[in-house]
């Protein structure tokens, strides 16, 4: 939560400074109905995260290891996630639905992640981790392809799953990617090409935050100037608050 709010307050002070937003109390604590949805929902999850993998971590302790909360997690989230669907969006087009619908794809996601973590020295010792890498790319393509042909056509409406499905499986496959070629990773980050990628990696959250009005005061000028500029400002803003969160997260968790 420290980690996730502090940015989010530092970004919220200075665009109600420079016009941006206008004060809120709801802007700070729970932002649902602004694009900075991702915080809120993000922490919630996180909460529950934790109780769920904290049930297979007790039975692990035990010297059996264990997935089975998070597996039935999943499963549930699947469920919801169809009923949902079904009931809700399936006759519709939509680009970014409600938030708690979001937050269910979001959770599988998440669990995924962990399990992978958990069974990482068996995927070290896969004979190839190639397979991986193409289907990350390929569910890629699968998400950009929905997005961009869905409002196009009438009859795929019916197929809009396929955008979060793809989202998951993406997240799914290129974390194991990387858990496969970490050793290759960790000498390419060593890079000065791998140490800017780093650094922008560990901004990401706050690209997220800043990006919105970066992108509001320079999307007016001429293509591609407003894009280079839009990217070089956001960077550039993000590791600004970045550096000064950074240090404020590490001196409150510091006292905790």
């Amino acid at each position: 939560m420290i980690r996730l709010y502090i940015p989010l307050t530092i970004v919220n002070c200075i665009t109600i400074l420079i016009g941006f937003r206008k004060a809120d109390v709801m802007l700070f604590l729970f932002p649902i109905n602004y694009n900075l949805w991702f915080v809120p929902v993000l922490t919630a999850l996180y909460i529950l995260y934790y109780f769920v993998v904290s049930i297979d971590n007790k039975i692990s302790k035990n010297g059996v290891f264990c997935k089975w909360s998070r597996l039935t997690a999943i499963i549930v989230c699947v469920a919801a996630y169809a009923v949902v669907y079904y009931v809700r969006y399936r006759n519709e087009f939509f680009v970014e639905p409600e938030v708690w619908f979001r937050a269910i794809y979001g959770f599988i996601a998440m669990l995924l992640g962990s399990i992978v973590y958990d069974i990482k020295d068996k995927i070290e010792k896969l004979r190839h981790g190639y397979p991986y890498i193409v289907s990350s790319v390929l569910f890629c393509a699968a998400f950009l392809g929905a997005k961009f042909f869905m409002n196009r056509f009438d009859i795929l409406l019916k197929l809009q799953f396929i955008t979060q499905v793809s989202g998951v499986g993406f997240a799914f496959f290129a974390i194991v990617s990387g858990v496969y070629f970490e050793k290759q990773i960790s000498r390419f980050m060593k890079t000065l090409l791998g140490k800017a990628t780093g650094l922008i990696s560990k901004c990401s959250l706050e690209i997220y935050l800043v990006q919105f009005s970066v992108i509001y005061y320079l999307k007016f000028l001429v293509f591609p100037l407003n894009f280079v500029l839009i990217c070089i400002v956001t960077v550039l803003c993000a590791f600004a608050v970045h550096f000064v969160s950074d240090k404020l997260s590490k001196t409150i968790t510091k006292h905790i």
